[in-house]
């Protein structure tokens, strides 16, 4: 079967801006950390994250306190993540999980 075929089948959600994409549901998109060390040992988590709430770089960047770019350059691992920042995105996520 072809991967369109599969996504058709898949339920429809909408986005905050009204459109509807197809999503799993059941299924993880991705490991959530639950130490600060698991967050700065793989830092592409932070885009996953903020792919599955919705959340933009600059929403993320300014509860962090840093700018965008910041924010990017920590995603792509150029920057290493300080672990006072670590423990914000996982406070913000273990508040995003709640609901």
């Amino acid at each position: 079967m072809t991967a369109a075929r599969e996504r058709a089948k898949l339920p429809l959600r909408r986005t905050k801006v009204g459109r509807k994409r197809r999503v799993a549901q059941g299924t993880p998109q991705f490991v959530i950390p639950k130490t600060t060390q698991e967050l700065t040992a793989d830092q592409t988590i932070i885009k996953q994250f903020r792919a599955e709430h919705y959340l933009r770089q600059a929403e993320l960047a300014r509860a962090l306190g840093v700018t965008r770019q910041t924010l990017s350059n920590y995603e792509r691992g150029l920057h290493s993540l300080p672990e006072e920042k670590a423990i914000k995105i996982l406070h913000i996520w273990q508040r995003k999980m709640q609901f």
